[in-house]
């Protein structure tokens, strides 16, 4: 959930990938959706005290990993774009920033690979911060000694 929602979701609210106004139920839908998916990752880390690690980027990049082999062959069934990893119809709306990478599936490869350094990066504040920091001890005389 953590990995998701930082390195993906988040973007959703920098870029909503949105084609309707308030009037319609499908935006209401995309902000309910994320957002509760945002709130989950906040509890995580707030309540549950949730902090990552090495494994736990392991088991994001294997769950993403499967879902994408799920979802691709859909959107290809379906002729969508869940995910942006599809291959759209032509009269399905895809925003300016997912096309800027080229066309599919050059542009779901570089967003595979984007995903996953995303995971890195919102991984490494907290390794940052779980580091052991290097404590002196002194000795019986008062000189540092190692601990």
């Amino acid at each position: 959930m953590y990995f998701w929602t930082a390195a993906l979701t988040l973007q959703a609210f920098v870029q909503p990938a949105l084609t309707a106004g308030p009037a319609s139920l499908v935006f209401w839908a995309f902000w309910t959706a994320h957002t509760i998916i945002a709130a989950c990752a906040v509890y995580d880390l707030a309540v549950r005290s949730f902090r990552p690690g090495w494994s736990d980027l392991a088991r994001a990049l294997i769950v993403s990993g499967v879902y994408l082999a799920l979802v691709v062959p859909v959107n290809a069934w379906l002729g969508s774009d869940y995910g942006f990893v599809g291959n759209p119809a032509p009269d399905i709306a895809v925003p300016p920033f997912v096309l800027t990478l080229g066309p599919w599936p050059q542009r779901a490869i570089i967003l595979i690979v984007l995903a996953a350094l995303g995971f890195v990066v919102v991984l490494l504040p907290w390794r940052a911060w779980a580091a052991p920091s290097a404590s002196v001890r002194l000795t019986a005389d008062g000189a540092p000694g190692a601990e």
